[in-house]
Order: structure tokens, then C-alpha cells, then sequence
């Protein structure tokens, strides 16, 4: 989950510090606990006391909800429009809880407070944050928007604004159900998650936080001051706790964010609210060899991107050399799309252990030779120990993750904390080095496994273990093969952080614009012909051939739906009437029909060897 948050205090002295708690699951839609869905469009126009039950919160029509709108016939807006208590604020004033409240702090409180406190005894009234009361008396932007939220009065009728313009937030009633699923949801099963708030505790790389905006702006009264926004990124599988009986992901219905533990008054702006989703998953089991590390290393996996990390710390995002933004053609105008890379946070990792994360494909390597991606490395915000080749990162592809596969290793060159620019050409590579480039040639990977195979056949090596070698044009990277993998038949397919120094480690990675090059452009040929011969009237016969060769394709196939093989079809028909043969006379009709037809096909690459 990730949000933009900001704390503001308003330059007071205290404790402003507490807890922003979000949760995921079945959550109750029964605000008002009494047990019963309330409505307003099922208050009656007229009255009627038989049409509903009263609770200690108000009053709850006793009818089944068929539709949620309005009554349209005159003045039923009125009554009707009155909150989820189902009072008005006169009926408030009256009603046995709302009346002792009122009673109790009439005797704590002074007139002018009372007045306002009896106005609205339940606290539900609604305002526009537009007004004119509010031009008058210079209302700030946050007293404005204090009430817009209350449900009593915001669905006024046009006609019965007080304004020139409509003051009404929405047209339909508000509803105990949230879903619209005309079913209250009472069930509390839910996954919570607490993010402390401190603004002595913001900062990158602690509680959630991974990066921070700060800005210089204009303040009301003319004076300028330094805002900070913060980007939380939560993982989902990260929760605090759980309510109730919930044990995964796979029905999540409601959200629901309150504050809780705070002292002082404090006011959080949410820049935005998200759910983000990625298609590489953590890869749980173990990935050393030997014995088990000493301490558990983690891994938070998430992107960085080009409009909202390019001022980040302790490296801002820059894009990688020769790479552009992609401009959107469905915009009218000139558009870039934003660009962004997946990003690996590596802390804890052991000697000789390694996190990677992996995704399930199903792709054919045979007609490319080379692959290649961006890859970039720094220390974490404040960590001195880390140096270059400390850590290294590892692609393996192959038909699964443990037993055939093929990887490719490479020391990491770390990039130096600092602000780099993001048009300079020569600050995208000192952020994504030529050193930590992956750049191979496929050829490279078969080679070695027919190496392997010449090994294996001496008995020096074996299907089971890892055969290694180091790549001749890049001495510092290696190459590995284990099992029998296939580039014709790629399945799976891993991105992973391993730790080569002797310590600890904690690093950041991002890898980015993973692709493919070269594709065999060796063209194809096809041909496709039919004869139809006419015996006047002693028979017909067809003839027809199909061949496509390796290469071919359509105008519309991708180079990767290219044919590799080579095709070939033929078939013949003969449709003749044997009666011909005999006497006119005899009048005899014997119809023969035959077929045959045969296809081929001839591969042209055999996968088992590469």
C-alpha cells in the first residue's frame, strides 16, 4: 500500500504523536451499533410512528430497503435527509440521549458554547465548504472542509440552496452499507496495520517511510516555510495483527482508516491512497549453499519511478542511459508516460545468502541472441560498511528454480549518495554504471552446458551440482548451469541479491528495461496452390499443397510468432460415377468418392541441445 502523508502541527509545542491504523478484511457497516441497517430514503414523509423503530442512537425504519433514492414528491427531502440517526437536529434536541448530553453539559460549559453545542446536539450537520457565512468571516481552508463529511443536510434540492449555486455534496442517501449490497455486514475479520506518526520520527528508511519531499511554499499571512511530504509503502503481507477469523488475501471487501492515540489535534493529507501490485513475487525459499545463515535476511520489493522518486534519497531515480519516456498517443497532447524500474531493499542478508524475486513465463530464447538490463546498486540511508562487489546480482532462467536452470552473476559497483541530474547523460551513467550491465550473449549459456556435458561424460562434473565458469569478456562475472535447461522452453525466471563479503550486508538495487536483442531475422517463405480438373461429365479431381518454411509469418505475428519449422501440406480429392463406363442404357449410376491428404512437419532446431 502506498500513501503520501503529511503532519501539521501548526507550530505548537506537545505531543503530536500517535497512530494511523488502516484495516483490511470485513469490517462492520453497522455505524451506529444497534444491530439495524439504517437508511435515509426509508424514513417516512409523514411520520408515520408505525414506519419505524427507535434505538438509544434515533430512529431505524422498519422497512426492507428495495432501492436507495429519495422521495421526489415536495418537502420530503426534508425529512428525510437527516442523517444516519434518523433525527433532525429539532428532534435531537428532544430525544431522551441527545436531551440528558445536552443537560449534563449545560452546566460545564458557557452560554455561547451551549448555543452552538444545542444547535446540532448529535454533531451530524452538514455545510458546504463553500458559503457565504464562511467569505464572511475568512473561514481557513480546513474549518472549511470540517463538516463536509456530516450526512444531515447534504442533499439539499437545488432549489433549496441557500446559495446561488448547488450546495449538495451528493444525491443519494446515506446508507448503513457501504458496498450497496442491501445487506448490513456486521462481521469484524480483519487484518490490522499501525503506522506511528511522530514528527520527531520522519525519516527515510525507518517506520514505513522510503522517500521524502520537501518544498518551500508560500503560507497565507505572505510568509514562506519548508513542507515535507512522506511516501509510506506498507506491505500488504506486513501486518501488525488480525481481528477475527481471517487467514489471507483472497476476500478483502473493506477498508477503513481512523487515527487513534493522539493527544493533540493533528491534520493528515493524503496526497494519494493506493493499492500497488507487481508481477514479481518474493521467493520464499532458501537460496545459500552449505550451512544456514545466522541471521535471517529481508527483503521489501517495490518500484521507484521517474515522477515520484527523482528526488529521492540518498540516490534520486534518474533514467537509464539511451532510454526515453514513451509519449501516450491516446492524449491529445504530448504526454510521457512515467517510467520505472523494480526496486530490491536488502537488509540483514548473511555471508553467502541471498533474496531474489521470480515470475512464472513461458518463453522461447532460441531465435534471440542476447539479453540484456540495467541494474543499479547503493547503500542504504547512513551505512558505511557496504563496498563494491560486497554484494552481486544474479538472473536465473530455466524450467524451475532449483534443479535446471541456467544464471548469470555480477559483481555490483555502488553508486555514491547524492542528487544527480536527471538530463545529463553522464549522471545516468555514473546511477546505472556500465560494470553492473547485464549484457550477454544466449550463446554463452549453451556453451558452457556442452562444457558441462563434455565434463560430465570424463566423470569431473554432474547434473546435480552447479558448473560454473567465468565469463571471457566480463572476467568478473559468472555463468552457471545446473540440470538439463532448455532456451527453447523457459518457464521461470529470477532476479536475486546474493552477499559475497564476509559481513553483513544492506543494499538497494534496482533493475530495469530487462530485454531481449538480436532476433534471428532469417526469413521464410509460403505457398499455398489448388487444381481443379473437370472430366466433363465422368468426374472432378482436386489437388491442393501448403508450404510454409522456417521464418515465415503473417504481416500481423510478431517476430517471436515467426514459424520454426518448416511446414508442408498436400491433399488430393477425386469425386467420379463408374457408371459412366457401361451403356447409356443400362442406366447404372455407381458415384465413387476418395480422399487423402498428409501434413509435415520438419523442426529446424533441436531444443534438447541448447
Amino acid at each position: 500500500m502506498d500513501d503520501g502523508s503529511f503532519i501539521y502541527t501548526r507550530g505548537q509545542t506537545g505531543d503530536y504523536s500517535g497512530d494511523l491504523c488502516i484495516n483490511l478484511g470485513e469490517v462492520s457497516e453497522d455505524i451506529l451499533k444497534d444491530g439495524k441497517k439504517f437508511y435515509e430514503s426509508g424514513m417516512p414523509i409523514d411520520g408515520d410512528p408505525t414506519k419505524y423503530t427507535e434505538t438509544v442512537w434515533g430512529r431505524v425504519p422498519v422497512q426492507n430497503s428495495v432501492t436507495y433514492a429519495f422521495n421526489t414528491s415536495s418537502g420530503a427531502r426534508d425529512r428525510q435527509d437527516i442523517g444516519l440517526n434518523g433525527l433532525s437536529s429539532t428532534d435531537e434536541a428532544t430525544f431522551p440521549t441527545y436531551k440528558s448530553y445536552l443537560d449534563e453539559v449545560h452546566a460545564k460549559v458557557s452560554t455561547a458554547v451551549y448555543d452552538s453545542i444545542a444547535a446540532d446536539p448529535a454533531g451530524d450537520n452538514y455545510h458546504y465548504f463553500r458559503g457565504s457565512d464562511f467569505d464572511r468571516n475568512r473561514t481557513s481552508i480546513l474549518d472549511r472542509y470540517k463538516h463536509i463529511n456530516s450526512p444531515e443536510g447534504n442533499s439539499p434540492e437545488s432549489k433549496d440552496s441557500p446559495e446561488r449555486y448547488s450546495t449538495a455534496f451528493k444525491s443519494t442517501p446515506d446508507v448503513e452499507d457501504i458496498n450497496q449490497d442491501y445487506t448490513l455486514n456486521e462481521y469484524e475479520k480483519y487484518f490490522l496495520y499501525k503506522i506511528h506518526l511522530s514528527p520527531d520520527g520522519m525519516q527515510v528508511g525507518q517506520n514505513n517511510i522510503v522517500d521524502q519531499r520537501t518544498s518551500s511554499v508560500s503560507l497565507r499571512n505572505g510568509d514562506k516555510a519548508n513542507v515535507s511530504w512522506y511516501l509510506f509503502r506498507v506491505p500488504v503481507k506486513n501486518y501488525t495483527g488480525k481481528v477475527g477469523s481471517i487467514s489471507d488475501f483472497n476476500s478483502i471487501r473493506f477498508m477503513r482508516m481512523y487515527l487513534t492515540n493522539f493527544e493533540k489535534p493533528v491534520v493528515l493529507r493524503f496526497a494519494t491512497l493506493e493499492l500497488s501490485r507487481g508481477e514479481w513475487r518474493s521467493y520464499e525459499q532458501n537460496l545459500y549453499n552449505g550451512q544456514a545463515p545466522s541471521v535471517s535476511g529481508t527483503m521489501d520489493v517495490a518500484a521507484v519511478n521517474y515522477e515520484e522518486n527523482n528526488e529521492k534519497k540518498p540516490v534520486n531515480y534518474v533514467i537509464p542511459p539511451g532510454i526515453s519516456r514513451v509519449v501516450d498517443p491516446n492524449e491529445s497532447q504530448l504526454l510521457e508516460q512515467n517510467e520505472q524500474a523494480l526496486q530490491l531493499v536488502i537488509k540483514n542478508l548473511a555471508s553467502g545468502d541471498a533474496r531474489a524475486v521470480y515470475k512464472n513465463i513461458s518463453l522461447d530464447l532460441r531465435k534471440y541472441k542476447h539479453i540484456q538490463m540495467f541494474v543499479h546498486a547503493n547503500a542504504l540511508v547512513g551505512d558505511k560498511t557496504i563496498a563494491d562487489d560486497a554484494t552481486s546480482l544474479f538472473i536465473r532462467f530455466g524450467s524451475d528454480y532449483k534443479s535446471n536452470f541456467y544464471e548469470y552473476e555480477i559483481p555490483l559497483k555502488l553508486t555514491e549518495e547524492g542528487q544527480y541530474d536527471r538530463y545529463s547523460t553522464s549522471a545516468r551513467r555514473l546511477v546505472w554504471p556500465e560494470e553492473n550491465m547485464l549484457d550477454i550473449n544466449l550463446s554463452k549459456f549453451t556453451d558452457l552446458k556442452r562444457e558441462r556435458n563434455r565434463q560430465k561424460s570424463a566423470g569431473q562434473a554432474s547434473f546435480s551440482q552447479q558448473f560454473s565458469s567465468y565469463d571471457t569478456d566480463r572476467p568478473k562475472n559468472k555463468i552457471t548451469v545446473v540440470g538439463n535447461p532448455s532456451l527453447g522452453e523457459i518457464h521461470t525466471m529470477m532476479i536475486g541479491v546474493r552477499n559475497n563479503s564476509r559481513q553483513i550486508s544492506n543494499v538497494e538495487v534496482w533493475v530495469n528495461e530487462l530485454r531481449l536483442q538480436h532476433y534471428t531475422n532469417k526469413g521464410g517463405w509460403a505457398a499455398k496452390g489448388n487444381l481443379n480438373l473437370q472430366l466433363s461429365d465422368l468426374g472432378t479431381f482436386n489437388f491442393g499443397g501448403h508450404v510454409e518454411t522456417d521464418g515465415f509469418g503473417g504481416v500481423e505475428d510478431r517476430v517471436d510468432q515467426r514459424r520454426d519449422d518448416n511446414l508442408y501440406e498436400y491433399d488430393m480429392s477425386m469425386n467420379v460415377d463408374l457408371g459412366r463406363f457401361l451403356p447409356e442404357k443400362i442406366k447404372f449410376k455407381a458415384p465413387l468418392y476418395y480422399s487423402y491428404s498428409k501434413e509435415k512437419g520438419q523442426a529446424q532446431i533441436q531444443s534438447a541441445r541448447y
